[in-house]
């Protein structure tokens, strides 16, 4: 038997959740501006889910979601990608500074510190307001697609074929991390799982594409953090915790992933 959502329009159900993510971008823009860090996480969040909506459903969401709508979009999620990497190394460099050998990485801390305030007041001074510069004309189609939109196609199928694409993606970059695990490949893969993710969200809660996603966000943390000047003692560290990522993955949690997203790729 088929549910009310699978039944309901494509374009007034995904125009909605799209104006609902909107909404939560706007509040975190809000905050931004106030100067609330833990804004930054929330806005990127709500940016991400907004793009991977208008993606999805582009075809039964125009023209709210035209090609260019959604280059902003993607340029505007970029741009905040320095200040989170800062804030990510300082959160992990702060959990660990009371350890042995780590006594010297406060200048490293300050020095992260300096730049993640700068790469946030260019934030608060320029990505929200190219925010506020297209919400308007974003929100505005969206509302007009829920007005207009037509009871067929539904969103049921529409969401079987993008969640369809997106664990097609999945898997064949699954694949190409298996035979390399290199950094641009865990990253791409943890792409791909947050697309997978966001797009099952109005039908089941589901945490284990969020804990793999989260264990190859931490290797793309370190990663970065890799590269900047740290002593000794913290690049020792780095190491460890990665050497204890990989075990993890390696440990049959990349075989439990891919038989979950096997089975979503008939989804519906």
């Amino acid at each position: 038997m088929q549910t009310p959502l699978q039944c309901s329009s494509a374009g007034k159900t995904a125009a909605g959740i799209a104006l609902r993510h909107l909404k939560a971008l706007r509040h975190a823009a809000e905050r931004l501006v106030d100067g609330d860090d833990d804004a930054l996480h929330d806005f990127r969040v709500a940016l991400r889910r907004l793009r991977v909506i208008l993606s999805a459903y582009r075809n039964v969401l125009k023209p709210a979601s035209r090609r260019k709508m959604r280059k902003k979009l993607k340029r505007l999620a970029r741009f905040t990608g320095p200040a989170r990497d800062a804030q990510a190394w300082v959160l992990w460099l702060s959990e660990r500074k009371n350890s042995a050998g780590f006594e010297h990485v406060s200048s490293v801390i300050r020095k992260l510190e300096r730049f993640r305030v700068a790469a946030f007041r260019e934030i608060q001074e320029k990505a929200v307001g190219r925010f506020w510069d297209l919400k308007p004309k974003l929100a505005h189609r969206l509302k007009k697609v829920r007005r207009q939109a037509d009871v067929r196609p539904l969103f049921g199928p529409e969401t079987a074929k993008a969640v369809s694409r997106e664990a097609g993606s999945f898997m064949r970059l699954l694949a190409a991390y298996r035979r390399r695990p290199v950094a641009t490949a865990g990253h791409k893969l943890r792409i791909a799982s947050k697309r997978l993710r966001y797009l099952l969200e109005p039908w089941e809660k589901d945490f284990s594409l969020k804990y793999f996603q989260d264990l190859l966000g931490e290797m793309h943390d370190l990663d970065g953090l890799e590269i900047q000047k740290n002593p000794a003692a913290v690049l020792t560290a780095i190491k460890k915790r990665k050497a204890e990522i990989r075990d993890e993955l390696a440990g049959g949690k990349l075989d439990d992933l891919e038989k979950f997203v096997r089975r979503r790729r008939n989804f519906l």
